[in-house]
């Protein structure tokens, strides 16, 4: 199930934040990203992208990806966190 904040959609539309930058979306599962690439064709990614955020005049989006984040080490967790303080201060 794909929860959207209307609120948050119409901030990010007719804010200045929303208009001549990249968006990067972040998402975690807990299937492997293979899998949800081959079986699912990334419905939830492609839907959010193309139904919501382009429809609004957001573009581009890029989307970064955590697969097997149930059964992930803390390690790897902590590269995870570190990935998106990057994504984050390369964004501001």
């Amino acid at each position: 199930m794909l929860l959207i904040h209307t609120e948050s959609i119409e901030y990010l539309v007719n804010s200045e934040l929303g208009w001549g930058r990249h968006k990067n979306k972040i998402v975690t599962m807990n299937a492997p990203i293979c899998y949800n690439l081959f079986v699912y064709r990334d419905a939830g990614i492609v839907d959010f992208k193309a139904g919501i955020l382009k429809f609004c005049g957001v573009k581009p989006v890029r989307v970064t990806k955590f697969g097997q984040v149930k059964y992930s080490s803390e390690p790897k967790r902590k590269q995870w966190v570190e990935k998106v303080r990057q994504l984050g201060e390369a964004a501001m």
